[in-house]
């Protein structure tokens, strides 16, 4: 998950200058309250719940936090964190390989750093 958001980050940050930096800052600290990091799913909003779904991360800590309470090894858990990984950075991959060609194309790596 951290490789596909830095795929990304760093995608955008080639498309948009040093501005889209923070983004590089932010998009941790957006995912954190659906990763389950410090409390589990089942007290998120339903809306929320449904996002959460969709991350990664909050299958593997709902995984852990099973293991932790005394529950076997969370085989299901795992294959949804595992193939939405792979779904999500093979996304990133190919919107970094689209994006480098506008950015090439645009003459904007030249002026990356300034």
């Amino acid at each position: 998950m951290g490789w596909a958001m830095g795929v990304v980050t760093m995608a955008l940050i080639l498309r948009l200058g040093q501005e889209a930096e923070v983004l590089a800052w932010a998009v941790a600290f957006l995912f954190q309250p659906v990763s389950a990091v410090f409390y589990p799913v089942s007290v998120l909003p339903p809306f929320l719940k449904t996002i959460a779904r969709y991350i990664p991360s909050s299958h593997i800590f709902e995984g852990m936090r099973g293991v932790v309470a005394g529950g076997g090894f969370p085989a299901t858990e795992l294959v949804w964190a595992t193939s939405l990984n792979m779904l999500y950075l093979t996304g990133a991959l190919i919107f970094f390989y689209w994006n480098f060609g506008v950015v090439r194309k645009k003459g904007l790596l030249a002026k990356v750093g300034e």
